[in-house]
């Protein structure tokens, strides 16, 4: 079980049989400098649209409920206009004779923490669960949390069995502490 106090939260599990705590290693190959740290927005892909303008009869093989909707057909289909739902049947569609399609992809802006100075990735070591003794890497171990409004508690559960907080307690190395205690090349 993990606590958390006003914002510390040191990684302890409760009434646990363990003496000792994991230490969840940084992979020293992965560590480089974050060419956007400290930068405090990022764009981001939004929303895909497309429309098209068909001069003659559409091909009945496309799905008209889902991939294609028609919002405009003049002369019993001589001219079609409408909104396209996929990115596949776009391209399928222009690739069509008297199809005109137009695609726009949106991007968005948000705003967030300022990133990291450092990129890098763990090392996950496997934990074995006491209850089915299986072995599971930590990065998939499952965690539940629980704010009773003076605590936040994070407990550890198997994937495979649900047991709650059934690994050896585990803590992850910071990146801050390579760094000073090491100082590796990058």
């Amino acid at each position: 079980m993990i606590f958390m106090l006003n914002g510390i939260m040191p990684v302890t599990n409760v009434g646990s049989a363990y003496n000792s705590m994991i230490t969840v290693k940084i992979d020293r190959e992965s560590i480089s400098r974050n060419p956007n740290a400290n930068k405090t927005l990022s764009r981001v892909a939004g929303y895909w649209e497309a429309h098209f303008v068909a001069e003659g009869k559409l091909p009945d093989h496309f799905d008209f409920e889902n991939d294609v909707i028609i919002t405009t057909q003049y002369f019993d289909g001589v001219r079609t206009e409408g909104i396209i739902s996929r990115p596949d049947t776009a391209d399928e569609m222009s690739l069509l004779p008297g199809v005109t399609v137009k695609q726009k992809r949106h991007w968005e802006t948000i705003f967030h923490q300022p990133l990291p100075k450092y990129l890098y990735s763990y090392i996950y070591p496997n934990l074995i669960c006491e209850v089915c003794k299986s072995e599971v890497p930590v990065n998939k171990i499952d965690h539940e949390n629980f704010d009773d409004d003076e605590y936040f508690y994070t407990y550890t559960v198997c994937p495979n069995c649900k047991a709650h907080d059934s690994f050896e307690p585990y803590e992850f190395e910071n990146i801050n502490t390579v760094m000073e205690n090491e100082k590796p090349s990058i």
